[in-house]
């Protein structure tokens, strides 16, 4: 048996760094003896550095799992050579985390929360766990002190910090003596709805005791049955004071009826009493704001009458000097009619001598004449134009052969053009440049910013000797029947690499073409980094993949078809990322096409990680490397998504890594090799892989977002998707509308929300921000007499957008609130559920509509941070249209660091969590700021393409902007417009306009 106590055995520990209280060490001694020497299962979440780990490994000799949670990445390092510890990075509360502790271990005889102390972390921690603690065992939430904290979602006095609810425990272990029929969950419930979780009624029974060691809290757990009063046990036989208690000896527990408290007024209650309080506070200081909203309002109301009387003054003066220039007004109308008449008179004449004209003999004769020399005057012009073409550009033969191919296309303007050109430019041409003008934007940037030269190649390979770890990097090749020109550019792509430590593992699926053989052994004879297997059958592209991936060794692995191209300096900027982020676990780069001519064009620069826009298509595409060992996490290629197969890999392979160990890599690293068969020219080439990747997508939502009703369609395009969403019948939708007349916009907005929407579970609140018409005044009361599902709320303050949304987002009722603009209408039926059923996801913030004009361009489709120098609407007045520019698709549901309020849902829950608007913004600003302070928690904010509906852009309000919101939207949007930081754009896109479109970026090394 070991007898050194555990202080002991801190005072011996050299190894990794653990911290205790001294109070804890002698605590657990006495808490732990009866456990030193059994097979028990420990679970510790919160380890920091991972000392604890290796001393409790000494402590219990006889311990058969020892696990720890630590939420911090850098834990991986952690290594351990007992194989009793076992080390999960993530946290705790993640469903998919504790998951994957309760694989390790289903049970623990002992758990001890060491972990971030906040309230709602400790709270949810005993709610998912306790259940797994076994019969006599013990769950321990160390540091309780924390709970004082308001850090730490705390107070001396909060009813819901973490020491409240322990204390809120013993009385659910006196659940027998309440003496009225309430469950034991009751107690709790304002506590499990403050932090979304609760404890099931059997679990509550098993609480056998809560012990409290200064701020250590103790929990036993025992079967139900031994948690009660038990039998009466009575000893002795002289009852000499009290009479009538032998006969008591062995009977069971039982309240006498007579002490029913259903009366009890500290014992009826609906809720415990300090909640209520707190309730109470809250509902005063929203009252004393109000009473203050109302008296400044009444002296600015005063102000306006005195202001008026002024106005009423002025205008009865200026009424007398307007009727004075009227009737000089009417003196220059008698004589301009006058004038009108005699030219009238003119015009008659000069049109009766052109008729005359025409009509003569002479005219019709001559006109031959006039023809020919008007066509003559035409190609004396283009054969001065010419002579400088056909000079420079190869003689008259080629100039023609040039020119009629851009006749073709242009028509003789386009003809004129290129001659002009010629002339103009002095050039020496000799390609079809001569005809089809300077060089498109993309050859310039190319030009520009991604050619390298051999000083660039120099800095980066003295880079790569700087690199603390250059790990070896898997090209993964399978091949089937390839070009065999494309076959070999490829395997030269890769041998070209300036980072040189990778291997290329190629898998051939058994090609046909007999020339294809010979080219793969003569590489691999060549190149001993190059490894290829051969396969006797044909198993398709998944298959073969994974071949390839059964022979490789590096520690990541990068995709690479086997007609398509590597960039030179790929494998560099993939370990330089590597080296810069060593939590990453996997990285993915920007692209372009090239054609068989190896001629570049049709850039495709991504945006950073974009979980939603992920649903929506394979944006990830090329280049894409991934931690082999995530690859081995999910088995590989799945063989049933033949055509979407990396589709199918990336989804797999992000639902087991959290977004910060995703990379982009804002640089074109890979071109796609565009031919017939090839679905980089035609999505037509592959109808099989849309139906794949809709398969992806589907395990993929199934996977992450089980329950949210919540499924995979075909998008409105080729090889694009959608979710579609089934809400709980109950879910109730709050729809806010701020409004001040306008009745022309806000009467088709209502109309349309309740003759339109699928959705008929929701509630439209009006916020009248003082409307004066009387048809206004009178709508409104019309509409909530005819419609039970309307609530017109006065708010008759100065003019604040987030103030008024504010108080509406207070007066809803619903569990997800949508606010909207007046001036909107809807287009697209579902698009509440389509909102709805993203904002209740548990990643996403706030959900935008695609907005668009009366004409069909676009008015919102998400918002660049940094834009314009402000902020602004990327794709604004551009067609709604599937376009394949150099960003993504405007159609398409996506992922974006901010939406406009004009049509923004949200949920109760998360609107709250964030505080709502920020009242400092008057009219703009403040639903990009809320956007803002969601991304900084790690939601993502999604532009929900489904939700559709016209907005004629703030047409009830003034568009000034007042002063204060850009001196708020400077100070708080600054590390975005300063650094063009947009995650959600790309550095190598202008922000000068709102059209995506390329503009310089850094260079190439």
């Amino acid at each position: 048996m070991n007898s050194r106590s555990l202080l002991q055995l801190y005072a011996e520990h050299t190894g990794k760094v653990s911290d205790k209280w001294s109070l804890y060490l002698t605590e657990y001694d006495r808490l732990f003896k009866e456990y030193r020497d059994k097979r028990i299962r420990m679970l510790e979440i919160g380890i920091q550095n991972g000392g604890s780990l290796e001393i409790w490994a000494k402590y219990f000799n006889n311990a058969s799992v020892l696990i720890g949670c630590d939420i911090n990445p850098d834990c991986e390092q952690l290594k351990y050579d007992d194989p009793r510890i076992d080390l999960i990075i993530g946290d705790a509360n993640d469903l998919k985390v504790r998951e994957q502790i309760l694989r390790r271990s289903p049970q623990f005889d002992l758990i001890i929360d060491d972990g971030s102390h906040v309230s709602s972390d400790i709270i949810r921690t005993f709610a998912l766990y306790f259940s797994s603690v076994v019969e006599g065992g013990i769950f321990i939430a160390e540091d309780l002190h924390c709970s004082y904290w308001d850090k730490f979602e705390g107070g001396l006095f909060d009813p819901y910090s973490s020491i409240s609810f322990f204390k809120r425990l013993a009385d659910v272990i006196n659940h027998e003596h309440w003496g009225i029929p309430k469950a034991r969950a009751d107690i709790l419930g304002g506590i499990f709805a403050r932090y979304d979780c609760e404890v099931d009624t059997e679990t509550l029974s098993q609480v056998h005791s809560v012990e409290f060691i200064n701020s250590m809290c103790v929990v036993r757990k025992a079967v139900a049955a031994s948690n009660g009063l038990g039998n009466r046990v009575i000893a002795g036989s002289l009852e000499l004071v009290v009479q009538g208690h032998r006969g008591l000896n062995l009977r069971p527990y039982q309240l006498d009826p007579i002490l029913d408290q259903a009366n009890n007024p500290w014992t009826a209650r609906s809720s415990p009493p300090d909640e209520e309080i707190l309730h109470t506070e809250l509902a005063l200081v929203d009252a004393r704001q109000q009473l203050t909203i109302l008296k400044q309002q009444i002296a600015d109301l005063s102000q306006t009458v005195t202001l008026r009387d002024e106005q009423i003054s002025h205008l009865n003066q200026s009424v007398a000097e307007r009727d004075g220039h009227i009737s000089h007004l009417n003196q220059s109308v008698v004589e301009r009619d006058g004038h009108i008449s005699h030219l009238n008179q003119s015009v008659a004449e000069r049109d009766a001598l052109i008729a005359a004209l025409y009509n003569s003999t002479s005219w019709r004769i001559t006109g031959p004449l006039r023809f020919v020399a008007y066509q003559m005057k035409r190609v004396r012009r283009i054969v001065e134009l010419a002579k400088p073409a056909i000079k420079r550009g190869g003689g008259l033969r080629n100039t023609v052969k040039k020119a009629v191919q851009v006749y073709r296309r242009e028509g003789l303007q386009g003809i004129k053009r290129g001659f002009r050109i010629v002339a103009t430019t002095g050039q020496n041409v000799s390609t079809l440049e001569v005809v089809e003008g300077e060089k498109s934007d993309y050859a310039k940037w190319i030009s520009s910013y991604d050619t390298l030269t051999d000083e660039s190649r120099a800095t980066m390979r003295k880079r790569i000797k700087g690199f603390a770890h250059q790990p070896c990097i898997s090209v993964v090749m399978p091949t089937y029947n390839p070009n065999a020109v494309w076959l070999i550019e490829a395997i030269e792509s890769v041998r070209q690499q300036i980072y040189d430590h990778w291997e290329l593992c190629i898998a051939d699926d058994a090609s046909t073409d007999k020339s294809i053989r010979p080219i793969l052994e003569r590489y691999a004879r060549q190149d001993s980094r190059i490894k290829v297997v051969f396969r006797e059958k044909n198993g398709h592209i998944s298959a073969a993949s994974n071949s390839a991936l059964g022979i490789a060794t590096g520690e990541w692995v990068v995709l690479l078809d086997h007609d398509d191209l590597l960039a030179e300096h790929a494998l560099f900027w993939v370990a330089e990322t590597i080296d810069s982020h060593p939590q990453s676990r996997l990285i993915y780069s920007d692209e372009d096409k090239v054609d068989k001519r190896g001629n570049r064009s049709l850039p495709f620069f991504k945006p950073s990680w974009s979980p939603h826009l992920m649903i929506s298509q394979a944006y990830l595409g090329h280049l894409v490397c991934y931690k082999k060992t995530l690859i081995e996490t999910v088995e590989g290629f799945n063989t049933e998504l033949n055509g979407a197969q990396d589709y199918g890999l990336a989804l797999a392979c992000v639902t087991n890594i959290e977004a910060t160990q995703i990379q982009h890599i804002p640089r074109i690293l890979y071109h796609w090799r565009m031919h017939a068969a090839s679905t980089a020219q035609s999505g037509n080439a592959k109808p099989y892989a849309h139906e794949a990747g809709r398969k992806a997508v589907e395990m993929y939502i199934q996977h992450n977002f089980p329950g949210r009703g919540m499924r995979a369609a075909d998008g409105d395009y080729l090889f694009t998707y959608k979710a579609e969403f089934e809400l709980p019948a109950n879910l109730l939708v709050s729809i806010i509308i701020p409004t001040k007349d306008g009745l022309n916009y806000l009467k088709p907005c209502v109309e349309s929300i309740f003759e339109r929407s699928t959705w008929h579970n929701l509630e439209v609140i009006i916020l009248d921000n003082g409307s004066e018409k009387t048809e206004t005044i009178q709508y409104l009361k019309e509409l909530q007499r005819s419609e039970p599902r309307v609530r017109v709320i006065p708010a008759p303050i100065p003019f604040n957008w987030s103030k008024l949304n504010n108080i509406g987002g207070k007066q809803a009722s619903g569990n997800v609130l949508i606010f909207l603009n007046n001036d909107t209408k809807v287009i697209s039926p579902a698009w509440i559920e389509s909102m709805a059923g993203y904002a209740r996801l548990p990643n996403v913030g706030t959900v935008g509509a695609l907005l668009l004009f009366e004409d069909g361009s676009i008015q919102h489709s998400g918002v660049v941070v940094g834009m314009g120098g402000w902020a602004d609407h990327v794709f604004r007045t551009t067609a709604a249209q599937h376009i394949g520019g150099p960003f993504v698709s405007p159609v398409l549901t996506r992922n974006v660091l901010a939406v406009t309020g004009a049509c923004m849902a949200i949920s109760r829950e998360r609107f709250e969590e964030l505080g709502g608007f920020d009242e400092s913004f008057i009219i703009c600003g403040s639903d990009v700021e809320l956007g803002l302070r969601a991304h900084k928690r790690g939601l993502f904010n999604v532009m929900c393409a489904e939700a559709k509906l016209f907005h004629y852009e703030s047409k009830t309000r003034t568009p000034h902007v007042p002063q204060e919101d850009f001196i708020q939207s400077s100070e708080k949007y600054a590390p975005y417009r300063q650094e063009k930081t947009d995650p959600f754009y790309n550095p190598n896109l202008s922000l000068s306009s709102t059209t995506p479109s390329i503009q310089g970026a850094p260079s190439a090394s």
